[in-house]
């Protein structure tokens, strides 16, 4: 056995590489590396080539590893220091601070190890929810909210949960115990709201059977064990009989359980210990050795020491992180979207980059919420075609369209600096052109600007004014500069006008033998696509009663009253709508903003133009690509999830944006979050900046 530990530690271990994806396969793989055994020598050799001969750094087999590069496949050798809040690689003794994802900071053992430490026991019991089988809620009586909007009975969730208080508080007078079943419970529902109690027990088994699934660690922990041929059951404080224990667990691809024992058919718990005696009395009477694997500190651990049982413990994935999730948002689809992400991110089989998560985790109920919302409008005004702004409008499209493919959509080019060129509007360039510029870190010259917008034969009159090309936008030049604007008006958006038609005829194609048409972007002032609709209305000769402008979120005052003329659409917030969510965004506006369209940056540059039929654009930010890529795929996964497990319930895919900001809203309680995980995403902070002069900002230097 040592020799073989050693040629393991040798031909696998002694590289981190070869380690994580030779041991990630096995895992994924698990029946083929007992039945195939030559394949998976095949691949080990395969990798030791890779890595250890060619020399190469990308990965062979997996190449969704976003933290490959930063060495945390060390992650299970590293330890915390909670009072610095750093990590230290003890292999290499020396203090390293990193900031790890989430799901890197809880990863677990690779289920295959696992299982090795495990195999010796005659016996393995699980626990069963929150550990083999999640349900996609935090709390598992928000249940019941769905199932009495399924009975029709107003109040349920109160009336189910104090009528199982009520049962247990019957059982402990009569009996001396607290262990019900659920026929027990829907008893007393029955003669409170007359609802048949057989009817009621079997609705609500049929739900849980519909929400459960397997933990995807334990399932590979099991098929594991499953295949060693181990003898396996399950125990549980439930009030479900072991018969419905067992479809759920089947449900769930759990097969091969040798017996499921639950509290309610023995009158006693795991949570006072004695149902361990049971147990005990079952398997160890011939001198069986017995290991209990659970999540609750109490019940699976402390009790399960205290009758002399050997315990593990499996961190329940809702309690341990409550803190990183928020809890402002309502019962049912709060409880639903923690229940998603807590269950994603922390059942600790794999790890995801810090780009991937905020996808996920913030990204994901916030666009789907606010395209289910977009399509209730679309459909409330019978609009048909949808024009979805760049460069946010980018992940709008695709979820929509993933949700929605029958409804016409366009991603339509446009931006700021396009629609100061197109839609000329003096008190909006003024504005950009010099009010936006005083805040700004990086100082802009006059002249660098002028020559971007095209007004370089204006240069000449700047002396006039007091002005020179090379003086920078700030406040000593800000009267000077409005003065020159505003006397220099018509000749400036008489040059901005210069060389728009082909930008007008392109906008003029996309709204061609429509009758209604939605302009959709994240927000924030509303001018940008107001200025667009009145292009669409010059171009198109629509009436602009029937051209809709709807945003993620409003941040001016003055555009909010715009809502109440059903001109600007607020999803999250305005002035007049989801006030509180105004206010939080609105007390730090600039870096809210910035940090809030990390969300829903697109892979290419910012547009400019159209000049001899070729797009013009900004210097692209490539160096942002990589987090924009996995940021969508986790919004997107998150939606798929939460399509599994929601779709034909219409009431959960209607989230209100007061709770698709909240997520959001938690992370700027600590903008140290986005600089520790974004460090270096680029944002332009310069519009109306010459090309040539052009200058990024990273999100560290922003906050």
């Amino acid at each position: 056995m040592f020799i073989k530990e050693r040629l393991y530690d040798i031909i696998v271990r002694n590289n981190k590489n070869v380690k994580y994806e030779y041991e990630r396969y096995v895992m994924e793989h698990t029946i083929e590396h007992y039945e195939h055994r030559l394949t998976h020598w095949k691949i080990l050799w395969k990798l030791n080539w890779h890595y250890r001969i060619q020399k190469k750094t990308v990965p062979m087999l997996f190449f969704d590893i976003p933290w490959i590069k930063e060495d945390a496949s060390m992650a299970l050798e590293q330890s915390k220091d909670k009072s610095k809040g750093a990590f230290y690689n003890e292999s290499k003794n020396e203090e390293k601070e990193i900031y790890p994802s989430e799901s890197t900071r809880y990863l677990k053992n690779r289920p295959h190890w696992y299982a090795m430490e495990i195999l010796s026991y005659d016996i393995i019991s699980f626990d069963i929810f929150d550990t083999l089988i999640f349900r996609p809620f935090s709390n598992p009586q928000s249940l019941f909210v769905v199932l009495g909007e399924q009975l029709g009975i107003l109040g349920f969730y109160s009336i189910r949960i104090n009528a199982e208080k009520e049962a247990r508080e019957l059982k402990y007078v009569t009996y001396g115990n607290k262990e019900v079943t659920i026929r027990d419970i829907y008893k007393i529902i029955e003669k409170k709201t007359g609802l048949d109690a057989e009817y009621g027990v079997t609705c609500e088994i049929e739900l849980e059977k519909k929400f459960c699934f397997a933990n995807p660690y334990m399932k590979q922990l099991y098929e594991l064990l499953k295949y060693q041929k181990k003898r396996l059951i399950a125990v549980s404080d439930m009030y479900l009989s072991s018969k419905d224990m067992q479809e759920i667990l089947e449900k769930c691809g759990y097969d091969y359980f040798e017996e499921i024992i639950v509290s309610c058919e023995y009158q006693c718990s795991k949570a006072d210990g004695a149902l361990y005696d049971v147990v005990k009395s079952k398997f160890t009477s011939s001198g069986q050795s017995i290991i209990h694997i659970g999540d609750n500190e109490n019940g699976d651990i402390k009790q399960a020491k205290e009758k002399g049982v050997t315990c593990r413990l499996y961190g329940n994935v809702n309690k341990s992180q409550a803190n990183l999730r928020t809890t402002n948002m309502s019962l049912l689809v709060g409880s639903a979207y923690r229940g998603i992400v807590n269950s994603y991110l922390h059942n600790g089989l794999y790890s995801y980059s810090h780009a991937f998560e905020y996808g996920f985790s913030v990204g994901g109920i916030y666009i789907l919420g606010y395209m289910e919302w977009l399509y209730e409008k679309v459909c409330i005004h019978q609009i048909d075609k949808i024009l979805f702004v760049a460069r946010d409008g980018d992940i709008y499209k695709k979820v929509f369209n993933y949700l929605h493919p029958s409804i016409r959509s366009e991603y339509l080019f446009w931006s700021r600096i396009t629609s100061e060129m197109v839609v000329p509007d003096r008190m909006s360039f003024i504005n950009r052109f010099i009010n936006e510029k005083m805040s700004a870190k990086i100082v802009t010259s006059v002249g660098e600007i002028m020559e971007s917008l095209g007004l370089e034969i204006l240069l000449k009159d700047l002396d006039k004014y007091g002005l020179s090309s090379e003086l920078p936008v700030c406040k000593d030049t800000q009267k000077l500069l409005t003065d020159f604007v505003a006397s220099n008006w018509e000749e400036i958006s008489e040059i901005l006008l210069q060389n728009t038609e082909q930008v007008k005829s392109y906008v003029s194609r996309a709204v061609q033998n429509t009758k209604k048409v939605a302009i959709v972007d994240v927000g924030w002032t509303g001018m940008n696509i107001l200025k667009l609709k009145r292009l669409i209305q010059e171009v198109s000769g629509l009436r602009k009663e029937n051209i809709f402008c709807f945003l993620a979120g409003c941040t001016t005052v003055e555009n909010g009253y715009l809502e109440s003329e059903k001109q600007i659409h607020s999803y999250l917030f305005s002035y007049q709508y989801n006030k509180d969510n105004f206010d939080k965004h609105h007390k730090s506006k600039k870096p809210s903003n910035n940090m809030f369209e990390i969300m829903t940056q697109a892979k290419c540059s910012s547009f400019i133009t159209i000049q001899n039929g070729k797009f013009i654009f900004d210097i692209p930010e490539v160096e942002n690509y990589k987090d924009i890529e996995e940021i969508q795929e986790g919004i997107i996964k998150f939606i798929e999830i939460w399509l599994q497990n929601f779709k034909e319930y219409s009431y959960m895919m209607k989230i209100s944006g007061h709770d698709a900001y909240q997520p959001f809203a938690q992370k700027l309680n600590d903008f140290s979050y986005f600089k520790n995980c974004f460090p270096d995403f680029s944002i332009s902070m310069k519009v109306l900046s010459s090309v040539k002069a052009q200058r990024l900002e990273t999100v560290k230097e922003i906050i």
